[in-house]
């Protein structure tokens, strides 16, 4: 494996803020919000947010299983 597709790779298990706002359909300041209060993981390289794309997966999943059982 080439080191640009190991790059892309370890740059889509993370997301921008720009991309959980839309996902979650939130504003960048509620978004903050939930980081202040630790609702959503994330990880700071520099200045830059990112989340995990792991946490979302999982978010999805859990909500997608409460529909199905319901």
């Amino acid at each position: 494996m080439q080191l640009e597709e190991l790059h892309m790779q370890e740059q889509s298990r993370l997301l921008t803020p720009d991309e959980v706002m839309q996902l979650l359909g939130i504003s960048y300041a509620t978004l903050l919000r939930r980081v202040r209060n630790n609702d959503i993981p994330f990880i700071r390289i520099g200045k830059m947010l990112r989340f995990p794309r792991s946490f979302f997966d999982e978010l999805e999943e859990r909500a997608y299983d409460s529909i199905k059982g319901a």
